[in-house]
């Protein structure tokens, strides 16, 4: 057990690190990345004026579950938490992690995307959470080949789920999760992509002072949910229409087969490891984050 006394401290204009002697590679990197990281996300939904962001380095699940929230309560395989209502963030060592090979400022900044996010919008109400997931995703960088597989399927099978049922939760099957997880990436990316920065800070200002998410968007881009998710889906649709599986049934077969394999392979070896870099998140007045 670690001691308050044997906490080691750096602090940043916008953050405080807390760590112990073990982690002092890991605190250095965090403080050469944080600030970055903070000015990247500012710069997607504006300045958001806070106190300084405590971030521990938790060196054991005993002293995570000390240091979490009143009423929270942090699985025992989680690398990390944040609770934007405290201006807190929680990251278990990368040496707890047995072998897991885990970027710890891709962490970060999933978790410090988070925290702004909350207090950008501020108040009770709850963020959408393809919105908040989305957001922390695409701050994070987490896309890569799995990511677009998944989706070239999603999209040839029709497999979406409708955004009105990712508002207040996911679904809770795996494969599902996965599929609610990238759909909510891809909105955000597409808003941010298509429409510009400006008019997504803007965004998260109207939804800040009307705690209204179809009204924030109508205000600012003049559409409902419903009418962004049809334009969403048709974007969608084409980038992901070059693969030509229209050209022959077998074709399409043989992607349905290798996907499968390749699907196989990967939950096997990654979706686990993948989907807890992800978050499951409880409700206390706002998402609290499990990474």
């Amino acid at each position: 057990m670690v001691l308050a006394a044997q906490w080691k401290e750096k602090t940043l204009p916008h953050f405080k690190i807390l760590y112990v002697s073990q982690d002092d590679h890991y605190a250095e990197t965090l403080h050469r990345n944080l600030e970055g990281i903070r000015s990247r996300i500012v710069s997607d939904i504006g300045e958001v004026n806070i106190p300084p962001t405590k971030v521990y380095i938790v060196p054991s699940h005993a002293r995570m579950m000390t240091l979490q929230p009143r009423g929270s309560n942090i699985p025992p395989w989680a690398a990390a938490a944040a609770f934007s209502r405290k201006n807190l963030i929680l990251i278990r060592s990368p040496r707890l992690l047995r072998g897991k090979r885990k970027d710890i400022v891709k962490t970060a900044a999933h978790e410090v995307s988070h925290v702004l996010l909350g207090r950008a919008v501020g108040g009770r109400f709850v963020i959408p959470r393809w919105l908040n997931e989305g957001f922390a995703m695409y701050e994070a960088g987490e896309w890569g080949l799995g990511e677009t597989t998944t989706m070239m399927w999603v999209s040839v099978t029709d497999s979406f789920y409708p955004f009105e049922e990712l508002t207040s939760g996911f679904p809770e099957k795996e494969q599902e999760v996965r599929i609610a997880y990238l759909q909510s990436i891809s909105m955000v990316s597409y808003l941010l992509d298509k429409y510009g920065r400006e008019d997504f800070i803007l965004f998260i200002r109207r939804l800040r002072e009307h705690k209204n998410l179809n009204y924030a968007l109508k205000l600012t881009y003049g559409m409902t949910m419903r009418q962004l998710e049809t334009r969403w889906h048709k974007k969608v649709r084409v980038t992901y229409s070059w693969i030509p599986i229209g050209t022959s049934i077998s074709a399409l077969w043989f992607l349905f087969t290798w996907l499968l394999v390749v699907g196989y392979i990967r939950k096997r070896v990654q979706a686990r490891k993948k989907l807890r870099q992800w978050e499951i998140e409880e409700a206390e007045g706002r998402w609290t984050d499990f990474e």
